[in-house]
């Protein structure tokens, strides 16, 4: 796996069709991502198989203030994936010069945690069908 961090104060996310505001500061976004595009597995007599992984999916980590109204608005996207099974929905991350770093067309949210003693909320979003620059 590897992980890349972001400021998310330098970042422009849209999840759906909402700007995402109210990082907390320094590393407030990561993207997770599979290492290489072939698993290899060894048998008892040393041969060697190789498969194709044809999973290009990301996890996104955003951690946010509890005040941004951004969590209102992730947990109506929840909210609505419970109720009627359309969670998925476009993500976008722009870099402060407006330079695209990752889309997705089919993303969802996997999971919030609210850390309270932190006054911080973090979500997990899973990303399918991904470009990452």
């Amino acid at each position: 796996m590897t992980t890349r961090s972001f400021n998310g104060n330098q970042l422009s996310v849209v999840f759906g069709i909402s700007p995402i505001v109210g990082f907390i500061q320094d590393t407030s976004l990561t993207i997770e991502t599979r290492d290489g595009e072939y698993n290899y597995n060894h048998d008892l007599h040393g041969n060697v198989t190789r498969s194709r992984i044809n999973d290009n999916s990301a996890t996104i980590k955003i951690t946010l203030t509890q005040a941004t109204r951004s969590n209102l608005l992730l947990s109506e996207y929840v909210e609505l994936d419970r109720q009627s099974d359309s969670g998925i929905f476009p993500i976008c991350i722009k870099d402060s010069n407006n330079n695209t770093l990752f889309t997705s067309q089919s993303a969802s949210i996997i999971v919030s945690d609210q850390h309270w003693a932190q006054k911080d909320r973090e979500w997990l979003i899973l990303a399918t069908d991904n470009t990452f620059n």
